[in-house]
């Protein structure tokens, strides 16, 4: 699929989709999708159009935190793995 002016649907989504991403009535997921681009794509598609995410200091403590959390609970998992090869 072509997604550039040659694609009629590409088109006519793109001042729609940004739109309504800038007045949070559509999801980053559901954007990506309608567009058929990746999250990345998206990231890039939304900054060309002057829409920018909403990311607070909060959410990347948030983020660390779980992701720490995520990554203990992982190390706890092999570390178990291990044991039970050993024996």
């Amino acid at each position: 699929m072509c997604r550039t002016s040659c694609d009629p649907y590409f088109r006519l989504a793109v001042p729609l989709v940004a739109d309504s991403c800038r007045e949070h009535r559509l999801s980053d997921h559901q954007a990506a999708e309608l567009l058929g681009l990746s999250p990345y794509e998206l990231d890039g598609f939304l900054k060309k159009r002057g829409v920018f995410l909403d990311y607070s200091i909060e959410d990347y403590k948030r983020e660390c935190e779980e992701g720490e959390r995520l990554w203990q609970k992982r190390q706890a998992e092999l570390a178990g793995e291990r044991d039970s090869q050993t024996k």
